[in-house]
């Protein structure tokens, strides 16, 4: 059973407000979670909000944790040596007197995802939420120059039930169909994210879903100091180009797959009415510029043209 803690905020005071939106909002580290993105963005927002955001309960049991994979830390509080238990926790973040944000950030779990799932909206279910909006963060072969590709999937769409992707999915995938079985309204957004700039934070990647998730929800969401921490990452990324000329060959071949794509997007040509001969030479052009990197120039963490340090 979750831990709970007295609600506070706009969700717990007086009657209920017809026009009030409450919306729950969710990130999970590990395998969703390329360059911390997704947990970043909600930990970004948990900041920027701290004066309107309330810790309201969790999620800590053995059942859903393997401790061997997602490990206790032990710590020294006021004198006394505490355990601290793997859990997720959840916050109400009153973001407008009409917009209240459940957050939902943790490890994801290991096992019992449907349960996990289950219990999620049980909580959420005490907040009168009637949307669910997961998010997260991937690896992909895109320029750290244009503006990082989202993805995104609405219940709602038509083309969401007919997706074609088939392969393995993490807790936010899961938890959005049990939320869509339920008869939430439901939106999963995925940042991709450079695969060269190593797995360091990506505020680019925050950024993205910061902008987008405001968009959606129609509110100004604070960005803080991410346009400065995105010029200084761009900065850092360039200057991996400068010591590597196959790199910087690769990343021009990702910039012009990519400039395609949104010329393509712009005349409203979709993946799916490209021919099968164009698709197959940009994956060639890109996988021919992966080979012709030379494995002795990767530094110690193992970035393409990434120097040691």
């Amino acid at each position: 059973m979750p831990d709970q803690v007295q609600p506070r905020g706009y969700a717990a005071e007086g009657p209920a407000d017809t026009h009030h939106r409450t919306v729950l909002v969710s990130a999970f580290e590990g395998w969703n979670d390329a360059a911390q993105a997704a947990t970043g963005a909600l930990r970004h927002l948990l900041k920027a909000l701290e004066i309107a955001s309330y810790e309201v309960g969790r999620i800590r049991s053995s059942s859903f944790f393997d401790y061997r994979s997602t490990r206790p830390v032990i710590c020294c509080v006021e004198g006394r040596r505490q355990i601290l238990w793997p859990e997720v926790t959840f916050y109400t973040v009153d973001v407008s007197p009409s917009l209240t944000l459940l957050i939902e950030i943790g490890p994801e779990p290991s096992f019992s995802w449907i349960e996990f799932s289950q219990q999620t909206l049980r909580i959420a279910d005490e907040y009168d939420i009637n949307e669910v909006i997961t998010l997260g963060s991937m690896f992909n072969d895109v320029p750290h120059t244009r503006q990082l590709p989202l993805f995104e999937a609405d219940s709602d769409d038509a083309a969401y039930a007919e997706d074609s992707y088939s392969g393995p999915i993490g807790i936010p995938s899961v938890l959005n169909i049990t939320a869509a079985e339920q008869g939430y309204k439901t939106l999963s957004l995925w940042v991709s994210i450079p695969q060269y700039t190593g797995t360091d934070n990506c505020p680019a990647g925050i950024l993205a879903l910061i902008s987008r998730l405001g968009s959606y929800l129609n509110v100004e969401l604070p960005k803080g100091d991410l346009l400065h921490r995105t010029h200084e990452w761009a900065l850092s990324a360039d200057a991996l180009l400068a010591y590597n000329d196959d790199l910087k060959e690769y990343v021009r071949s990702l910039e012009k797959i990519s400039d395609r794509e949104a010329a393509e997007n712009s005349m409203g040509i979709h993946g799916d009415d490209i021919p099968q001969g164009l698709k197959e030479q940009l994956v060639n052009e890109a996988e021919e510029f992966l080979n012709s990197i030379d494995t002795d120039n990767r530094g110690t963490s193992g970035v393409p043209g990434k120097p040691e340090n």
